[in-house]
């Protein structure tokens, strides 16, 4: 059986500038636009040699369906600082060195004096693009709240390929990322949920949370086939930590898919059969029609019985959203052209804004 990966070997023609925490650099014989991260090959050079992935732009994928690359084969680095023991992307040839926040001397002694989350927000997202809705939620209601941002492993596994998270830190919505699980890159590295989302409160001292995958959720069409089951993981290990488990809904009218026109069936999926916890799910005030049809399939499902609907208001939190980053889009469509869906995932940082306020 031969490889499943394609490569080939080409050359940095021309450097294209710097996307959030990656490079964009021209290839010289194929033609396209290849991701450079500095954090596994150094500053990007013309002329470099290198080894380049083409499987997923040769396969015409969505978000990642990029050339990589791989490796330079004109430079090594020997000398590379390794700044701890643990590993992530374990046991790929491209495992990364990181310093896990539970075997820091300060991470450690945050750990020893936590003893639950006292009821903090944690709003769990099921795709990347709702992550920034949902702080402009909470940021709606309380513009200072310490917010921390908890990137899963299920999609993008660097940090640095989310543009968002770094226009997030950049603009003061977020006060600190947790990568955890074998994602890597963030202001802190946690080996699990559990000890991020304890990290999170111990630690860094958060207000409130937001969890959710980096950019590229799989689905493959089937009830169980997609990352986005992680949502119901994340609020079950956020309601035996003592928080306030909080779900975005994924709904879209725009969406040519039937499976996730209205109410999308990963929602429903997730909160009638994934979770096993009690959660918040924040319905949006939605045009009267949009809303009759969500409703209408709500109380086709154990949702209502099996957690708390909260309807809410999150027009100005969409506002917010749209002036803070207008060019957001989800599966290429713009916040004009599919308000619902960035409105649900407002609306969960809008209930967690008030569950957080006032504090202390």
């Amino acid at each position: 059986m031969g490889p499943s990966v394609r490569t080939v070997l080409d050359r940095v023609s021309r450097i294209l500038g710097r996307r959030g925490g990656f490079y964009e650099v021209e290839l010289e014989a194929r033609g396209t636009v290849a991701v450079w991260y500095p954090e596994l090959l150094g500053e990007p050079e013309e002329g470099a040699e290198i080894l380049v992935n083409t499987s997923a732009l040769d396969l015409g994928l969505g978000t990642g369906g990029l050339d990589f690359v791989v490796a330079r084969l004109d430079r090594a680095f020997p000398g590379a600082p390794l700044p701890g023991r643990g590993m992530k992307a374990r046991y790929t040839p491209w495992q990364v060195c990181v310093e896990l926040a539970e075997e820091t001397e300060e991470g450690r002694k945050a750990l020893q004096r936590f003893t639950g989350l006292e009821g903090m927000p944690v709003v769990s997202c099921l795709l990347h693009s709702q992550v920034p809705a949902s702080v402009a939620g909470i940021r709606s209601i309380r513009p200072t709240a310490k917010v921390v941002y908890i990137m899963t492993d299920s999609a993008s596994l660097p940090i640095s390929f989310s543009a968002l998270s770094t226009q997030l830190k950049s603009k003061g919505w977020v006060a600190a990322t947790i990568t955890c699980g074998q994602a890597y890159g963030g202001d802190l590295e946690a080996v699990n949920i559990f000890s991020a989302l304890a990290l999170s409160k111990a630690l860094l001292g958060a207000d409130c949370v937001v969890v959710g995958p980096g950019p590229g959720h799989l689905g493959t069409g089937s009830k169980w086939g997609f990352t986005g089951v992680e949502q119901g993981w994340t609020l079950d290990a956020t309601s035996t930590l003592g928080g306030t488990p909080i779900a975005t809904l994924r709904i879209s009218f725009a969406d040519p898919r039937r499976r996730h026109q209205g109410l999308s069936h990963h929602s429903i999926t997730v909160l009638s059969e994934v979770v096993k916890s009690r959660a918040i799910v924040a319905v949006p005030e939605l045009h009267p029609d949009q809303k009759a049809e969500v409703y209408k399939t709500l109380i086709h499902t154990p949702i209502p019985e099996r957690h708390e609907l909260v309807l809410c208001d999150a027009s100005e939190a969409l506002e917010l959203l749209k002036a803070e980053f207008p060019n957001l889009k989800t599966m290429e469509r713009g916040i004009d052209q599919d308000p619902p869906f960035f409105l649900a995932a407002c609306a969960a940082g809008v209930v967690a804004g008030l569950r957080a306020w006032p504090k202390g």
